[in-house]
């Protein structure tokens, strides 16, 4: 067998191998969110297959963090599920709620010593030479 041959034949095993053990293209749009779900819906593996492994259900009242949604005007979003596997799952929009997640907390407080003034009066060392 010739050495292009075989190179050939190496390259279209590379090729089939990485389109395999790729993982699915989903179209997504991020969010970092929380969806409270409002009805036992199904969470799918496949929005358009509508694959459902282990039935996973979402339970009433509890809070799931929001991975994305499916597109702009969303029919799906993608919820993390603890315990489903794969974890990541898509469920209908009209299943619950999403909560908009919690503006971060500011680790720094605002220390007023340092608290610049801009003003068109003159300055107190200007107006009272003697207390500085």
């Amino acid at each position: 067998m010739s050495i292009l041959k075989k190179c050939l034949l190496i390259t279209i095993a590379l090729c089939s191998c990485l389109t395999l053990w790729s993982k699915p293209a989903y179209a997504l749009i991020s969010l970092n969110d929380q969806f409270v779900a409002e009805e036992a819906c199904e969470a799918v593996q496949s929005i358009r297959k509508g694959t459902n492994p282990g039935n996973i259900q979402l339970t009433p009242q509890a809070t799931y963090p929001v991975v994305g949604k499916n597109r702009d005007d969303a029919s799906h979003y993608l919820l993390s599920i603890a315990g489903a596997e794969p974890q990541q799952r898509w469920v209908r929009v009209q299943c619950g709620q999403l909560l908009a997640a919690p503006a971060p907390v500011s680790k720094n407080p605002v220390n007023e010593d340092y608290l610049l003034a801009a003003s068109w009066q003159p300055s107190f060392c200007e107006t009272k030479p003697s207390k500085t």
